[in-house]
């Protein structure tokens, strides 16, 4: 076990998950990065996840956890910037907004109005005020797409990715965390060009450019990593956490 620490706590989206795996709590790089290091394993990952749900997700568990905080190491995948989450003061919750497309603009219409349905179909199935019920489903769709085509844009959501990181970053560092980011898949954190963010802790490259460069395997059809991809990426975050935390 490294110094002090007792605790891997891991978040992501369905990369960190292990989706696809026969067993995903034994053969996910949480689990074998947690047993190297010799501390117990945490994953708050979930499947689908914005790197927006990933921030308030860790720091509930800061919050929650506040005598834990010198024993865990930290490490996060962050997913596509195109993620993203509204807060739905009707349901007092927040509502995952996923461009699948890594294109932004291709087949922009299709994506929009499925997103437009999920949004729509949840706030409307729900008992409102009078103002609320003034409007119809179509008049929603309308103002939807009106947000969407004016004020979505995805270079905003390039920024807003680099300050999650920092907030991320920041938060460990005021509390004594030892962490370490990596993104999934994208290239979003390569781009990144503001000096606040310590690019020691974060890597140059991402977990699927590791599983083509060195030709390994994939769990499914939708391209998430095998059981050997999730071994040998545990092995390369295991060097370098021992790289910034020290040896055993």
């Amino acid at each position: 076990m490294i110094k002090n620490k007792k605790i891997l706590l891991s978040d992501g989206c369905s990369w960190v998950y292990g989706d696809g795996l026969e067993n995903h709590e034994t053969q996910r790089w949480s689990y074998h990065l947690s047993k190297k290091l010799g501390v117990d394993d945490i994953n708050l990952s979930v499947r689908g996840s914005s790197n927006q749900s990933m921030v308030l997700r860790v720091s509930d568990w800061f919050e929650k956890n506040t005598d834990k905080l010198n024993e865990i190491i930290l490490v996060v995948g962050f997913s596509e910037i195109s993620r993203d989450v509204f807060y739905n003061a009707i349901l007092k919750k927040y509502q995952n907004i996923n461009w699948v497309n890594r294109d932004f603009f291709k087949d922009f219409k299709e994506h929009m109005n499925n997103q437009i349905d999920g949004l729509v179909s949840q706030t409307i199935d729900i008992d409102r005020n009078e103002l609320l019920n003034y409007y119809t489903k179509e008049e929603w769709e309308k103002w939807w797409k009106q947000y969407f085509l004016l004020h979505y844009d995805i270079d905003d959501l390039g920024n807003k990715f680099t300050e999650q990181i920092i907030y991320l970053q920041n938060l460990c560092k005021s509390n004594g965390v030892s962490f370490l980011f990596f993104e999934s898949f994208g290239t979003s954190s390569q781009r990144i060009k503001n000096r606040l963010v310590d690019k020691k802790h974060l890597l140059n490259f991402s977990f699927a450019a590791f599983i083509s460069e060195n030709n390994l395997d994939f769990a499914d059809n939708s391209g998430h990593p095998g059981k050997k991809s999730h071994l040998e990426w545990s092995n390369l975050l295991y060097d370098n956490i021992i790289k910034m935390c020290g040896k055993k």
